[in-house]
């Protein structure tokens, strides 16, 4: 099973974020991301308040093979 970690993590979503991983339709991956950003994740135990997040959930951007914009 193919894998990315959170070398490279995106704050939003653009067609200008450069894949991290390619994959083929229907193949299984894992991505490790992270939850919000914001000083409220600090440490074990840390709860999410809303008013609290400072960007969208961190996100990695992965290729599928064949794949154009717009498909499902």
């Amino acid at each position: 099973m193919k894998q990315v970690g959170r070398d490279i993590i995106y704050n939003s979503i653009s067609g200008q974020n450069k894949p991290s991983l390619t994959i083929h339709p229907g193949e299984t991956f894992r991505v490790q991301t992270e939850l919000c950003s914001g000083a409220w994740l600090e440490k074990l135990g840390d709860e999410f308040i809303e008013e609290s997040r400072i960007y969208t959930n961190p996100t990695v951007c992965v290729q599928v093979e064949g794949a154009m914009p717009g498909s499902a």
